[in-house]
């Protein structure tokens, strides 16, 4: 006699709704996808749960919860946590391979984009030439707005070897200026630029600038300038 088809078993353990409504957060969190958890059966419901359980477990001691695959700790995990996460979202398993392949290729792009390019140097009276490893502190986040005006100040005057202003002269490579404020003097005449003694300790700290006091500021390129300048 021909059996009739049977529907399947639901496994009667399968959680309901409500407790995985966490599962769908966490993974909206960590990636930005809405999944179907209805996608999945019951073992890789299962699983899923388990690893976000891990996940969120894994910042418990600093009173936070985690939804980044990365906590899970080791790469086997990982995977089933990418693919149960594709598959639940409709997507490829290859799906996060992609993502960090055009991840990569967009901070590939980026990078190419910040490369400076090589240009004519100008050498007419007046001209600045700032080193390559100032631009580079800038673009990294380095070397912030006034340690970089500082650097110009003081890089404009020696190349030039003229001062600046009145309270500035220069003697032999140095800039020399009655305190650290009196570097920016009638540059900043309403005294709207705070901190610069502190920022020349910091350029001093680094190896950029040398800066001696004796009465006076001395102030000279220190080896990371000095070494990038022709």
């Amino acid at each position: 006699m021909k059996m009739l088809n049977k529907p399947k078993r639901q496994n009667q353990h399968r959680p309901g709704s409500a407790d995985v409504q966490f599962v769908r957060a966490s993974i909206t969190r960590a990636c930005g996808l809405r999944p179907n958890l209805d996608l999945l059966d019951d073992d890789e419901l299962a699983e899923m749960r388990a690893l976000v359980t891990e996940i969120r477990a894994s910042g418990a001691a600093e009173g936070v919860e985690r939804s980044d695959p990365a906590a899970l700790d080791d790469v086997d995990k990982l995977r089933a946590w990418e693919l149960l996460v594709s598959k639940s979202s409709g997507k490829q398993p290859s799906y996060f391979d992609g993502e960090r392949e055009r991840a990569a290729a967009a901070a590939a792009d980026a990078a190419r984009a910040r490369k400076p390019s090589k240009h004519p140097l100008r050498v007419e009276a007046g001209t600045i030439q700032i080193p390559a490893a100032v631009l580079r502190g800038v673009q990294d986040g380095g070397l912030p707005a006034l340690h970089l005006l500082l650097i110009v100040v003081v890089v404009s005057a020696i190349q030039n070897r003229a001062p600046l202003h009145s309270r500035m002269r220069i003697e032999g490579d140095a800039v020399v200026v009655p305190s650290a404020e009196g570097l920016l003097a009638t540059l900043d005449p309403d005294g709207n630029i705070r901190g610069v003694a502190s920022a020349l300790r910091d350029l001093a700290d680094a190896g950029v600038l040398i800066v001696e006091r004796h009465g006076d500021v001395r102030i000279s390129l220190g080896d990371i300038l000095k070494g990038s300048l022709p």
